[in-house]
């Protein structure tokens, strides 16, 4: 599933994203993780949600469009079931307890890489609730 240079891929996207704030509905917590996983895969799972909303209820109701109640139901429908902790590899999918309640990331080794306020923000796998495998 993932590109045979995938590696070099995942921390060239991450350079790049180093210093690009959080924005809903631009570099969100989703649409970042769907950036990686399209980097990784050469698919867009979230095509279906860019552009659509701007807030955090806006996310909320496009999830609600698409028929999931919450974003772990969303990646679930795309990326299949979910596997617990140990079995989280980098460049994997993270569902983990962040300072906002649950968001998503992408595993980058013991850390979750994920968007904030100045930049990404690295935080323990330790926080991982569950994750996809791509």
């Amino acid at each position: 599933m993932r590109c045979e240079n995938w590696p070099t891929v995942l921390n060239d996207l991450l350079e790049q994203r180093r210093s690009t704030p959080f924005q809903w509905g631009e570099n969100d917590c989703a649409l970042f993780t769907a950036d990686v996983v399209e980097a990784l895969t050469g698919v867009d799972y979230a095509a279906d949600f860019r552009g659509r909303y701007s807030s955090v209820i806006g996310s909320v109701r496009s999830l609600a469009k698409a028929g999931h109640s919450n974003i772990e139901q969303a990646i679930t429908a795309v990326l299949g079931e979910p596997v617990e902790p140990p079995f989280i590899k980098r460049g994997d999918v993270c569902l983990f307890a962040g300072g906002e309640g649950m968001t998503v990331g992408i595993c980058v080794g013991v850390m979750i890489v994920s968007p904030a306020a100045a930049g990404l923000q690295w935080s323990p796998m330790s926080l991982a609730v569950r994750g996809w495998n791509l």
